[in-house]
């Protein structure tokens, strides 16, 4: 399945080439998103093939812990969240296990299903976390950038008909503006509670290359999300990009459940 770079920056095109150099510390991180049926067989084999052809090492991302935060932050109480989180992820790498049942077994030593456990007393990642977390506290346009993302996750939530109100009852799926459906505190309160999971999940981004051990890596993802861009391009806030990490967006076939995978990638090295 070929790639077709629509947007890169002059080191994202000097790694998308040394893609083709098949470097056994190169890999790609894909972002696997809780409860999206974006998400079939079809499209996790097209995309693992795909990993491994491109990039060798293929790394899966479950971020089951971070996605109780979401879940807080659509109305459900803890235990429910946890428990949704789970049931979810715990679906969604059965259906990774059944794509890898497929592979040759030289090829499933290449791919890893990366649930947050696996993070738990990692200083690298603890480290990129921390620093993460005062740069959200101290820049404001990099907090403004992780909350208009979070805002972000929440309106897609309300379109999905997966918001709940106070009570904890589903609201009626909608595309109005989430700030007509939730008052203005309570939108700002569940933001808050939101920014946890993209804190997170950014942090493994950020560095994903050191936590993972790899010379070079990439974080894929089917939707650009200015926040990640900004922060691995190195030119938005004071923040010191990680060396050998990159961004890559791939845009899917309209008609086809398997994606084209069609990259803009901005990397720094």
């Amino acid at each position: 399945m070929p790639f077709q770079v629509v947007r890169a920056s002059r080191v994202g095109r000097e790694i998308n080439e040394a893609e083709k150099e098949h470097s056994s510390k190169a890999g790609c991180l894909f972002g696997i998103s809780r409860g999206n049926r974006y998400f079939s067989r079809e499209v996790l084999e097209a995309l693992i093939t795909t990993g491994l052809e491109q990039r060798k090492r293929v790394v899966l991302m479950l971020p089951d812990v971070p996605a109780v935060s979401t879940l807080m932050a659509l109305g459900y109480c803890l235990t429910d969240a946890e428990r949704r989180s789970r049931l979810d992820f715990n679906s969604m790498q059965h259906r990774i296990g059944r794509v890898l049942e497929a592979l040759t077994p030289s090829q499933r030593q290449l791919v890893r299903v990366l649930r947050w456990k696996d993070l738990e007393d990692l200083p690298r990642y603890e480290q990129a976390h921390a620093d993460l977390n005062r740069l959200y506290h101290s820049d404001y346009r990099f907090c403004q950038d992780v909350r208009d993302m979070t805002k972000q996750i929440l309106q897609s939530a309300l379109e999905r008909g997966e918001l709940r109100d106070m009570e904890g009852r589903p609201l009626e799926a909608s595309r109005q503006p989430i700030e007509n459906v939730l008052e203005h505190d309570t939108l700002e309160r569940r933001i808050d509670t939101g920014v946890a999971f993209s804190l997170n999940e950014l942090a493994l981004i950020a560095d994903a290359a050191g936590i993972l051990d790899l010379e070079k890596c990439a974080y894929v993802y089917h939707t650009s999300m200015k926040v990640v861009e900004n922060l691995l391009d190195g030119a938005h806030y004071p923040w010191q990009p990680h060396v050998g990490n990159g961004y890559l967006i791939y845009v899917p076939f309209a008609n086809v459940n398997a994606p084209n995978l069609a990259l803009a990638m901005i990397a720094r090295q």
